[in-house]
């Protein structure tokens, strides 16, 4: 489906740039022999020389092709700048205030008629929620404006004088901005990351050393003379982290959320320990956000309410408030899943059952 899509995207440029995905390959494979300086060339007719070459070939040549490392880094840098300088971006029309996660304050309208969003906006106002997730802060939001084309809508969820609205904001362009700040390369590749992963473009990086290695291999390396048979959570802990490899063997907590480096190995008992740590940090980030999306749903639900009370609307409101209450129960089990598991790491370890002879 993700290659479909692609295919149907390449459908929309122009029809003589419509075979442009096989020039890119002719690029790749001519360089191929070349000595640094041809090569230097080649690649910034890759980056924005060639108006043949557009940001979707770029990234479908490197979904769809057995590259090196070298090829599919020099691909995205190419794309990255392709989509800084070609790309259309859309904008809110609107500065920042205070930001902080789960909180970026609208300071001030400063857009026209070409920033229909800034006509739903008021200073003052604070979103705390953009496209589903909760706001991390000013560059998270940036980063989904940006990734978005002008025309497009951003759904959001704000936080006005008491009540929580929902509104899908219209962008206008980056380019119409007067005075726009210049787009930091950090954001501008989170903003080209969420446009992949929205759009279904598959862009594959690189594996890193050790990224195809598993856990055990890693033990078995570290540890020549064999781990001790190990049980409990302890154990489970090590055999779901994942497990990389830098100047020093370091361990990584493989649960999802954000990776945490551990300490370096000095023994077995020390790398398990890490993911274990690692571990609890995680759960107990998402069980706080868990907590959060909790209060951002009650606090919707009493808004829509208090809307259809006021307005006389409440009947014709009620699907609204039911599918968000269906939302709150959810959060609430996961919030409890979360918590079990938990409870189950922060568990002591099984006592090792005597042998009899």
């Amino acid at each position: 489906m993700k290659r479909i899509l692609a295919f149907i995207l390449l459908g929309a440029v122009t029809p003589a740039a419509l075979c442009s995905p096989e020039h890119v390959q002719e690029l790749l494979r001519e360089r191929e022999g070349l000595g640094w300086s041809a090569r230097w060339r080649l690649d910034l007719r890759l980056a924005g020389d060639d108006a043949e070459v557009t940001l979707h070939d770029l990234e479908l040549v490197a979904g769809s092709m057995a590259l090196t490392p070298e090829l599919r880094e020099l691909l995205d840098v190419a794309s990255l700048t392709r989509f800084r300088r070609d790309t259309p971006k859309g904008a809110l029309g609107v500065s920042f205030g205070a930001t902080r996660p789960g909180h970026v304050e609208i300071q001030t309208i400063v857009g026209d008629g070409g920033f229909p969003a800034s006509d739903m906006l008021k200073p003052g106002d604070v979103i705390v929620e953009v496209a589903g997730q909760p706001i991390e802060g000013s560059e998270h939001l940036r980063a989904e404006i940006l990734s978005r084309l002008p025309g497009d809508e951003l759904p959001v969820i704000i936080e006005r004088e008491g009540l929580t609205i929902a509104r899908s904001l219209p962008l206008g362009s980056y380019r119409d901005l007067t005075g726009a700040a210049m787009i930091e390369t950090d954001v501008l590749r989170r903003a080209l990351e969420i446009r992949r992963a929205r759009l279904g473009i598959e862009f594959p990086q690189p594996d890193t050393i050790g990224a195809a290695i598993d856990a055990a291999s890693w033990i078995d390396a570290a540890f020549p003379d064999g781990p001790a048979s190990r049980t409990g959570p302890m154990n489970d802990s090590l055999n779901n982290g994942v497990l990389s490899s830098g100047k020093s063997r370091s361990v990584f907590a493989g649960y999802p959320l954000y990776p945490r480096r551990g300490e370096v190995w000095s023994s077995e008992g020390i790398a398990q320990q890490a993911v274990l740590d690692a571990q609890r940090t995680a759960i107990s980030a998402e069980i706080s956000e868990g907590f959060a999306k909790r209060a951002r749903l009650v606090a919707r639900i009493e808004s829509v309410r208090k809307i259809g009370e006021e307005n006389g609307t409440l009947e014709e409101l009620d699907p609204e408030i039911r599918a968000l209450s269906k939302e709150l129960v959810k959060a609430e089990w996961a919030i409890q899943k979360l918590t079990q598991k938990l409870d189950e790491l922060d568990a002591p370890e099984p006592d090792a059952p005597e042998k009899t002879d």
